[in-house]
């Protein structure tokens, strides 16, 4: 209404780039997360993120990747299942249907399709809110566009480390470069701390965007107009967005929201 939407942002455990090709081997060694034999296509991130027609608040949604949901279609007749799963499902059924004889490319990018619309449908059931376009980024995206805005700032309550995701942080505000900011955004583990879970993965997530915004509202890294090219067309580069989502027109306007209050949940 009024010029609003909502636009999901999906990220998937993917270590592959959006043709469905291997990364670089230097981006491999900077992720700490294994080659790409590992991970596939659960979409381990979910947020749903509000833009306002006018001034309003901005606000974001993050979907926990377990919560346990009805999955609409039943791609690879799955009904029921953590709602991350509902991307890969229907892309490894868009894959086994689709002829050997059809270009791998091709059929990547229809399997890809696949996912991405049964993840919609299954955000979409499970809020009860329309959404208007997708932002898709892979762990390799990811780390693309931590590079160009680094360094990035953030905030510990306490000292943690992780050999599993490669955190290694102290307490306090500190600046990460892009290897670390991977590690900030992966880490669901502390070995000095058992009650670490998925839903602290989360709050670095989200902590990750509030550092974005912050560095575009007070003068840091995203703040002249040439990084903002830059940012776009590293973004342009490495993430998939649907076809109706003009790109430039949503960095302007997240400029322009700049004052605007942000709220996540």
């Amino acid at each position: 209404v009024g010029g609003a939407q909502n636009i999901l942002i999906m990220g998937l455990d993917s270590r592959l780039d959006q043709h469905g090709q291997p990364l670089p081997e230097d981006i491999y060694d900077a992720l700490h997360a294994g080659d790409e034999t590992v991970g596939g296509y659960n979409a381990n991130v979910l947020i749903v993120l509000h833009l306002p027609g006018g001034n309003g608040p901005v606000s974001a949604v993050s979907v926990p990747r377990d919560d346990y949901v009805d999955l609409p279609g039943c791609p690879s007749g799955v009904c029921k299942g953590k709602i991350k799963q509902a991307y890969g499902l229907a892309y490894q059924q868009s894959m086994d249907s689709l002829r050997d004889n059809i270009a791998q490319s091709s059929r990547e990018q229809k399997a890809r399709e696949a996912g991405r619309k049964a993840e919609i449908d299954t955000v979409r059931r499970l809020l009860g809110v329309p959404i208007d376009h997708f932002i898709e980024v892979t762990l390799g995206a990811f780390f693309q566009i931590a590079r160009v805005v680094q360094p990035i700032t953030v905030c510990l309550n306490n000292d943690t480390s992780d050999s599993y995701s490669g955190a290694d942080f102290h307490r306090g505000v500190q600046q990460i470069d892009a290897a670390q900011a991977m590690a900030f955004v992966r880490q669901r583990r502390d070995e000095n701390d058992q009650l670490v879970t998925d839903m602290d993965r989360t709050r670095r997530q989200q902590a990750f965007i509030v550092s974005l915004v912050t560095a575009l509202r007070h003068g840091g890294s995203l703040a002249s107009p040439s990084s903002l090219r830059n940012l776009l067309q590293v973004a342009r580069q490495n993430i998939a967005v649907d076809d109706g989502f003009d790109l430039a027109g949503f960095v302007d306007h997240a400029a322009s929201l700049a004052d605007s209050s942000l709220t996540l949940y």
